[in-house]
């Protein structure tokens, strides 16, 4: 499989139904078991959660999957969160009983309006034994304390205060928020004809391969072959990252039950037919899926992830490079651009106001110049201060003439030259590192 949608959509290769049976092989027999399971599962479906437990639904909440080393992570992001004007409670689901730390869910996390629940409590333990930490994702949207929860990894930092998503278009109509990973879909059609999905092979709805670009740049003609994931019927091209995700889990309950199912048995059945070993594998297409499978209602953010690296200039140059954080864009402004973009008033005068579109670098490019960044997925260094001060953490990320540089380079230029995000970062890990010696979190090297 090829790069990330923005930057190389002139040399990839075209993810046709031909392509993309390339890979995962099921033959018939397999095909109609798959189908018949899946079948029987979403007529088993409840409708909505039991009322003894939605009775007692918190309107609104934020909910991380904390434990072990990742409790450290859940309190940057938190703090990060508590930075925005966020004011919305917390819940920190911790694995195991073991991984739970007194002093942080205890004294630290209640400082800031969050408390920890421990998933052994609401799970047996043969159910335990069978669960990774992909599937612990899909445990916490079962038992946190929420109607409408805002999914966060642990590592995800938060830019811009998402409050008002809960409030404001696109979740109110959609009830669900995805939003957009840096690669092509690779799901299999397989997927399709085992979740009872009708794709129409003759009516294309998209056009991700943008053609007309193609031509006017490349001088090339626009082919025959079109993207499978352009066709009606499909979901849309651009793959999904699940380092943040916002529901409503009154209209989306059957979305959030059937999506457990395929995390249940994501490792030998679902992750390989919805991603094909592709960027990522794992839990993250599992929800947009099980949400396009039951015909239920979401909005996947129309903008480009935004991946920082480790070298800009060589990048700039459409060189290889590592990403090592991705970021990501408020829905409401993508949403309400996209909707504007629908108007045929808008399209004749206003649209291109709108529009964005760097000539000199694809890496740089934006669907609309009002897009503001969110969230910052801090994926690859994970913030752990104690790996970052050693050789391999920061110190080791040079630029092209061997200097030493930022971890996020033009994040600054990116938030409008006025404010240090990674600064802040630092402020927090300082805080507890240096502000606050006596605290000891489970899992953090002292």
């Amino acid at each position: 499989f090829a790069g990330p949608v923005k930057e190389n959509y002139q040399q990839d290769p075209i993810y046709t139904k031909e392509f993309l049976l390339k890979f995962l092989t099921l033959n018939p027999k397999e095909v109609q078991l798959m189908k018949k399971s899946h079948s029987s599962m979403v007529k088993s479906l409840p409708k909505k959660f039991p009322d003894v437990l939605s009775s007692n639904f918190q309107p609104n909440g934020y909910v991380y999957v904390g434990g072990s080393h990742f409790n450290y992570l859940v309190l940057l992001s938190l703090k990060s969160l508590r930075a925005s004007g966020s004011v919305f409670p917390v819940e920190v689901l911790i694995p195991k009983m073991v991984e739970f730390d007194v002093e942080l869910c205890n004294y630290i996390f209640p400082l800031y309006n969050a408390k920890c629940l421990v998933i052994e409590d609401f799970i047996t333990k043969e159910t335990s034994k069978k669960i990774n930490k992909y599937q612990m994702k899909s445990i916490a949207l079962l038992i946190n304390s929420f109607k409408n929860v805002m999914l966060l990894d642990s590592d995800n930092m938060i830019l811009k205060n998402p409050d008002y998503l809960f409030l404001n278009e696109p979740f109110k109509s959609k009830g669900f928020i995805s939003w957009p990973d840096l690669w092509r879909r690779a799901t299999s059609p397989f997927f399709y004809k085992i979740s009872g999905v009708s794709i129409n092979d003759y009516k294309k709805i998209r056009n991700s391969y943008w053609h007309i670009l193609k031509k006017q740049f490349h001088d090339i003609k626009p082919d025959w072959l079109y993207s499978y994931h352009d066709f009606e019927g499909t979901i849309q091209e651009t793959s999904s990252e699940s380092g943040q995700l916002l529901i409503n889990r009154e209209t989306h309950a059957k979305t959030i039950f059937l999506s457990t199912y395929y995390n249940f048995y994501g490792p030998d059945h679902y992750y390989p037919l919805l991603t094909q070993n592709s960027h990522g594998e794992g839990d993250k297409e599992t929800y947009i899926s099980a949400a396009h499978a039951l015909g239920q209602t979401y909005y996947q953010v129309e903008e480009f992830a935004r991946d920082f690296h480790k070298n800009h200039h060589r990048v700039k140059f459409g060189r290889q490079r590592d990403i090592i954080g991705i970021g990501q864009y408020d829905p409401m402004i993508d949403y309400n651009r996209s909707t504007l973009m629908t108007l045929e008033e808008s399209k004749r005068n206003d649209v291109d106001q709108f529009k964005y579109s760097s000539g000199h670098s694809i890496w740089e490019y934006k669907i609309w110049n009002q897009s503001e960044l969110m969230f910052l997925h801090c994926n690859w260094p994970k913030l752990y201060t104690w790996d970052l001060i050693n050789s391999k953490g920061i110190r080791s990320f040079k630029n092209a003439k061997g200097k030493r540089q930022r971890l996020y380079d033009g994040l600054i230029n990116e938030l409008g030259g006025k404010r240090d995000f990674e600064l802040e970062i630092v402020g927090y890990m300082k805080w507890y590192f240096c502000e606050h010696k006596d605290l000891q979190i489970r899992g953090v090297f002292n």
